[in-house]
């Protein structure tokens, strides 16, 4: 009886070990990164928007460390961080588990329609295909991630962090730019390699 008892406490804290050890690292390849700035300077109308693809994309289970959504362990959340390694311009913006939702087809979606909590409108991701976030500067919080003329602006660093373990999707958009934000208007850049670190 005692050996039945300690058997299945072992099961229950390996069970309980493997949904609170969720917390990951995922180095993703960039599709496309663009950032808008608008001239004059008038980050209400500011705007960015990012995308990867990848096979190797994962999300954690719901109810790990790595649920976004507020039933996750430690109650979910995430953020978005775009951060410039030649200029250190950086925008980081909160997205609360109340605006998160899961599918049964193997994804987490964010949705804050009117920009009452952040500058993210939308955020999904994917399992083993898409990560895509849009993000205004139009509602109550600034989008002040600044374009300078006459600097060109990559590398450029996107970190989405999800839950509280947190799993971090890292890109860096380095690859092929288009436009270098040294126009102080547009950064654009498709198609760079998966990063060989994360910013902490």
């Amino acid at each position: 009886m005692q050996c039945r008892v300690l058997a299945s406490a072992v099961a229950l804290a390996a069970l309980f070990a493997s949904t609170q050890a969720g917390a990951a690292m995922t180095l993703l390849p960039g599709k496309r990164l663009v950032i808008l700035n608008r001239a004059p300077d008038n980050e209400a109308r500011n705007k960015i928007t990012v995308t990867a693809r990848s096979g190797d994309l994962a999300i954690s289970p719901p109810g790990s460390n790595g649920d976004p959504t507020c039933t996750g362990a430690g109650g979910g959340g995430g953020r978005l961080t775009v951060t410039s390694l030649i200029t250190d311009d950086t925008h980081t913006t909160p997205l609360p588990c109340q605006n998160w939702t899961g599918r049964k087809t193997g994804s987490w979606r964010y949705n804050d329609r009117f920009l009452g909590d952040g500058t993210c409108k939308r955020v999904e991701i994917r399992s083993s295909r898409t990560l895509k976030a849009i993000c205004l500067g139009r509602g109550s919080s600034v989008l002040d991630f600044d374009l300078r003329e006459g600097q060109a602006q990559h590398p450029i660093d996107v970190k989405l962090e999800l839950g509280t373990g947190p799993d971090r999707y890292c890109m860096r958009f380095g690859g092929s730019v288009v436009l270098d934000g040294a126009n102080g208007k547009k950064f654009l850049a498709r198609d760079s390699a998966a990063p060989s670190d994360c910013l902490p």
